[in-house]
């Protein structure tokens, strides 16, 4: 079997056949491309060598440790690109995911379905053990992250485990570090692009060229010497500013300059106005928000965390007296103490994420809890135990997403009158029938039609999402049977 591999192998560095990752584009980072090239190619270590790419969002990180990988994996027995890493971990068993598409890759894909990451992170360390690895983290930022993808029993001799992170802190502190033999390890800062390279980025997403037009000279300038060779905000501001005349990049110019005590991303977002009611098409023409495949919106992780520091500084220390509540261990705090406000307009809170010594199943809140939470119209409670009437409810809500529902009917004092979208999925609902006080029966807007009411049932006028997938128990929905509705997903 290793004969026909380094066959395989052969062939493939003759056919120069590597991953099918694309490689990105990269300005200005000739010397890192270098520096991390050396260190690959370094075989005097006579055990794995580690190298930590860090920086701040946006600079750089991922595209360059993409662009060697593309390059380079093809060297190595096996070799694994895991990217994503913060943003996947968010969702439920994503770091479960994450650890399969490594073993995927460095033993061999498997139909086996593992549910714990223990079991999976002890496969990874004798997988890494055995075989000469060449390892991509993509955006660490947890020590449970790095301990469960890695492991403590170190790896193969010649081994290159390359992690990308904004906190230096992490890599000395993971448990592979702690042991006996230790990897040498070195660091690689990514500071912002030169002049001369931040120029040829603005120039070629603001013109597709690597020089400005005629009378933008002293324009890009300004711009240049703001972003302060930060990439990311070059290509935004680039990308916004394409086929725009001079006299607009002046007024974003002018923009710019009255808020030089803020950060460069939120300045962009003010330049295009997002801190008012902006459309979604406003926000896609400037680049800063983008439609996928499945219709799904997407922004960039920078833009996301620019963010989320804005609302976290609404109160640093009083969650409660913010707009957005998203952490769901503050969450957890908040309603455990009843301590929110008008201030909340959305709230998140999947019991499923947070830390095993809080799971205990004695745990449920009051319905009371919500009551000071008048203003709130996004309220996520997944897998939450409630007591108590939803009189107590927020009115005001567009959006109720409750996972794992515990009991077997809507509730009647629940009001609904202004919801936009209900998600009860996963749900222990028997049946589906609420009353609501329209005495006619307004027109049908639902367009995503994952269960039904009934025929008879007057439906919410402003109701247009209804997901009651997953709902095993579900019998009947307004006293018919299910096999008149037009879709269910069970």
């Amino acid at each position: 079997m290793e004969f026909i591999e380094k066959i395989v192998k052969d062939v493939y560095r003759r056919l120069r056949i590597y991953s099918r990752i694309p490689l990105p584009q990269l300005f200005g980072r000739d010397d890192s491309i270098n520096s991390v090239t050396s260190w690959l190619k370094d075989e005097s270590s006579h055990t794995a060598d580690v190298l930590t790419i860090l920086g701040m969002g946006g600079i750089g990180k991922t595209s360059l440790a993409k662009f060697v990988y593309v390059l380079h994996s093809h060297e190595f027995d096996r070799s694994s690109f895991i990217g994503d890493i913060s943003r996947s971990c968010e969702k439920f068993d994503g770091l479960l995911d994450l650890q399969k598409k490594l073993c995927d890759d460095i033993i061999k894909p498997s139909s086996f379905q593992v549910r714990d990451v223990s079991l999976y992170t002890s496969m990874i360390e004798n997988a890494l053990a055995s075989k000469k690895v060449f390892l991509v983290l993509d955006d660490i930022d947890s020590l449970d992250q790095l301990n469960a993808l890695i492991g403590s029993k170190g790896f193969h001799a010649g081994s290159k485990i390359l992690i990308t992170t904004k906190n230096e802190w992490l890599i000395k502190s993971c448990a592979l570090f702690k042991t006996d033999v230790k990897p040498k390890h070195a660091n690689h800062l990514l500071k912002g692009l030169y002049e001369t390279e931040s120029r040829q980025l603005l120039c070629f997403h603001a013109f597709m060229s690597n020089d400005p037009k005629a009378g933008y000279e002293e324009v890009l300038e300004k711009l240049v010497n703001y972003c302060e060779g930060h990439p990311l905000a070059l290509k935004l501001l680039g990308e916004s500013l394409h086929n725009r005349d001079v006299a607009y990049w002046e007024g974003l110019i002018e923009t710019l300059e009255k808020e030089n005590d803020r950060d460069v991303t939120e300045a962009i977002l003010k330049a295009c106005n997002i801190n008012t009611s902006v459309a979604f098409t406003n926000l896609i023409d400037r680049c800063l928000l983008s439609i996928g495949g499945n219709n799904d919106l997407m922004m960039h992780q920078l833009l996301q965390e620019m963010g989320k520091t804005i609302v976290r500084e609404e109160s640093p220390n009083k969650p409660w007296k913010r707009s957005q509540l998203w952490c769901h261990e503050e969450s957890f705090e908040v309603l455990k103490r009843k301590k929110g406000t008008e201030n909340v307009l959305g709230f998140t809170l999947d019991m499923r994420m947070l830390e095993k010594d809080k799971l205990c199943g004695s745990i449920e809140f009051k319905t009371d809890a919500l009551s000071n939470m008048d203003n709130m119209m996004l309220l996520q409670l997944n897998y939450v135990k409630i007591k108590g009437t939803y009189k107590k409810f927020p009115e005001k809500l567009r959006w109720l997403c409750m996972h794992g529902f515990l009991l077997e009917s809507i509730p009647s004092n629940l009001l609904m009158d202004n919801l936009v979208s209900l998600d009860m999925s996963y749900s222990k609902i028997k049946s589906f029938d609420v009353c609501y006080r329209f005495s006619q029966r307004p027109h049908n807007r639902l367009k995503k039609l994952f269960g039904s009411l009934s025929k008879d049932k007057s439906l919410l006028e402003s109701l247009k999402f209804l997901n009651l997938s997953f709902c095993d128990r579900l019998t009947k929905l307004g006293g018919l049977a299910l096999t008149d509705f037009l879709h269910l997903r069970v």
